[in-house]
């Protein structure tokens, strides 16, 4: 027989949120209004089942504009502990790490949309590990974010990996740097690379010819567009580096009307 408009129903269950869950009358965090002022919270967790944590450097990221602090395990005054039932869980991850997904850091900042991005870097293209990590702005629209490291290999393989509010996680194409000289087997030899105050380029043409020649940066846009006449034979070809061209590295693209050439250099 059903219970009628008004019975009191008997929580039998032992659990004291029961009644309040049943009837609708709980709160939940979705319910309560922001607080103007307000900070949020991200987890920084680990990328791999296990491992052992060698170091974790995030002084950069705390620096970054709307970054209030970002907790370790260090941080924690009392027992790094969390287990419900046998204390095996840390609430962050100290020196290893268990499982994918285990937070590591507690990152607070002002904004709710202040996601991250993580640099991954690879030696062979296949085994990725972070190299950095970088905060998002909390400007809309588009923004330009930069990273400089020092290569210790002479190609790397670099790719982003990009984690939004809700933690759903997105990877860039796979870029390729090289720091060795580039010969490109059209005739394109990049002489100075890294280069400093300009860029020599070694051409050997054809023809007597026009050529357009271009230089980006990593994002894409255009830093510089020269014409350049060219002779039958080799040329060496000097670019100016104004104080525009910031440390890193850049793509130059050398092209007449039916061909196109590209390498990389870095600038220091």
């Amino acid at each position: 027989m059903g219970a009628g408009p008004g019975t009191k129903m008997k929580n039998n269950s032992g659990n004291i949120d029961a009644a309040n869950h049943v009837t609708g009358r709980s709160i939940y965090v979705d319910d309560i209004p922001m607080m103007e002022g307000a900070l949020f919270v991200k987890i920084f967790d680990s990328p791999n089942a296990h491992g052992k944590i060698k170091s974790v450097d995030f002084t950069a990221a705390a620096e970054m504009p709307g970054i209030v602090k970002i907790f370790s395990y260090k941080d924690i005054p009392g027992e790094n502990q969390i287990g419900g039932i046998i204390a095996d869980e840390p609430l962050l991850a100290d020196t290893e790490v268990h499982y994918q997904g285990q937070p590591i850091l507690l990152i607070v900042a002002e904004n709710e949309d202040a996601d991250h991005f993580e640099l991954e870097r690879s030696t062979d293209g296949k085994d990725f590990m972070t190299a950095a990590v970088v905060m998002a702005s909390f400007k809309s629209g588009s923004e330009s974010y930069s990273i400089n490291e020092i290569m210790k290999s002479e190609k790397v393989y670099y790719r982003l990996k990009v984690l939004d509010k809700n933690t759903t996680i997105s990877f860039s194409k796979t870029l390729v740097f090289e720091t060795k000289t580039v010969v490109n087997t059209g005739g394109l030899r990049i002489v100075n690379n890294p280069a400093t105050d300009k860029l020599s380029l070694s051409f050997t043409s054809a023809t007597n010819q026009s050529l357009d020649i271009k230089v980006y940066d990593m994002s894409g846009r255009m830093q510089m567009n020269q014409k350049v006449n060219v002779y039958q034979g080799a040329n060496l070809i000097n670019l100016a580096l104004t104080s525009t061209f910031k440390t890193g590295m850049y793509a130059v693209e050398v092209s007449n009307s039916g061909e196109r050439l590209t390498s990389k250099f870095v600038k220091q």
